[in-house]
């Protein structure tokens, strides 16, 4: 990953992969052929329920498969019982509207984990296997391959 050049939306990354994993692409009926677009998981700390309601439509938008939200050290307990997590038929109408941005027609698979440590034990290798899946991190933090910090935060 590198950042991209002067001009480009700031906090703008181009991530190149220059030896992608194997893509298994499954085929649906024979009118619908094949599905060659690359699938796309976000695990994302649970943002305050304003920002949330704003981030969902445009995670659909932008073609995401899966949207993970979990915890985190800074999240705090109260935004899991969000009136968007207790009502589904809201949570569904704001990937919908993203949906209709984009003229896409699969809704993302929305799953809520409480315990982030728990789910990245036990959860992600099952999920998205490393012989399978590219996994990229963007974190704010910026270190090197030493854990030493890298210029201004």
């Amino acid at each position: 990953a590198e950042p991209t050049k002067n001009g480009d939306p700031p906090g703008s990354l181009c991530i190149s992969i220059p030896q992608p994993p194997k893509t298994y692409l499954s085929t649906q009926s024979s009118d619908e052929g094949m599905d060659d677009t690359p699938k796309v998981s976000l695990l994302l700390a649970l943002p305050r329920p304003l920002q949330l309601s704003r981030i969902l439509p445009m995670v659909s938008q932008l073609g995401v498969d899966q949207l993970i939200l979990t915890n985190a050290m800074k999240v705090p307990k109260d935004y899991f019982g969000s009136h968007i997590f207790r009502k589904p038929e809201v949570l569904r109408g704001m990937l919908v509207e993203g949906l209709a941005q984009s003229g896409d027609v699969r809704l993302p698979n929305v799953h809520v984990t409480k315990r982030l440590k728990v789910f990245v034990e036990d959860e992600l290798d099952e999920l998205f296997p490393l012989d399978e899946v590219v996994r990229v991190i963007a974190h704010p933090q910026r270190r090197d391959i030493d854990g030493r910090e890298i210029g201004p935060a």
